[in-house]
């Protein structure tokens, strides 16, 4: 009994020393291009980037940018190369996007100043 009341005691404590408030969800823009699956992305500075993908034997090449600031979605450039189900990453203020299904280890380099897309080295 004693173990007991110094559990209760203990939850207590971190009740009242902890706040657990819970946060509520805001609902942003939707998407802008179509749903898919096996889409790829990463994020540049305070803005995210996200395309490429399917929907049952379609492949998607469309690209998208998502502002936070005005909660807006702009379509970009197309995607040039072949892949999907690729992989997606940032390094500085370029994003990249290669490997994936099907197409091998050939990667691109996505310019958001120019809104270009330039074939780099194979991976």
């Amino acid at each position: 009994m004693k173990s007991l009341s110094a559990l209760i005691i203990f939850i207590a404590l971190l009740q009242s020393t902890f706040s657990f408030a819970c946060t509520a969800w805001t609902q942003k823009a939707d998407f802008g291009g179509p749903p898919r699956a096996r889409a790829v992305g990463f994020s540049i500075d305070s803005k995210g980037y996200i395309g490429l993908g399917t929907v049952i034997a379609w492949a998607y090449f469309d690209f998208w940018e998502y502002d936070p600031g005005s909660d807006t979605w702009s379509q970009k450039a197309d995607y040039v190369g072949e892949e999907n189900s690729a992989v997606g990453f940032s390094i500085g203020s370029k994003g990249y996007i290669g490997t994936g299904f099907g197409f091998g280890n050939n990667f691109w380099e996505y310019d958001p100043s120019g809104n270009t897309w330039t074939q780099k080295t194979d991976f």
